[in-house]
């Protein structure tokens, strides 16, 4: 990504989308959320990161998913012990979570890598 476009993207407002319906719903989606915005607020950073429950995102079988915009990084399988996590990435980056081809952690045990997440190398869907 050129650093024109990595500027746009840091001024962008952050939007965190939970996945609540469906199969995400069955796996605890809800509570994920809850802990997204419960992370939010402790880290003081509701003026600058929203949590939105939204509809499905078209992979129910690896829900609960966990997008962030503008970045586009999408999550699968995440916890709500994760939460915290996805947002501590956001506000130490402004936007987006871990670095590119990375996620949370690394390639070996974070959410969205090989292992566990969708697409290769944490990169999320698409998101290239």
């Amino acid at each position: 990504m050129t650093q024109p476009a990595l500027r746009q993207l840091s001024t962008q407002p952050c939007r965190i989308r939970c996945c609540t319906v469906g199969g995400c719903l069955s796996a605890n989606s809800l509570a994920v959320k809850e802990q997204l915005e419960t992370a939010v607020i402790a880290a003081d950073l509701d003026d600058q990161i929203t949590i939105a429950g939204v509809g499905c995102m078209g992979l129910c079988s690896q829900g609960p998913l966990v997008q962030v915009d503008p970045s586009g990084e999408l999550y699968a399988q995440v916890t709500p012990d994760q939460a915290a996590q996805i947002v501590a990435g956001v506000g130490s980056r402004g936007q987006g979570v871990g670095s590119r081809g990375q996620g949370i952690g690394n390639r070996e045990q974070g959410i969205g890598n090989r292992e566990q997440g969708i697409g290769s190398r944490g990169q999320g869907i698409g998101n290239r």
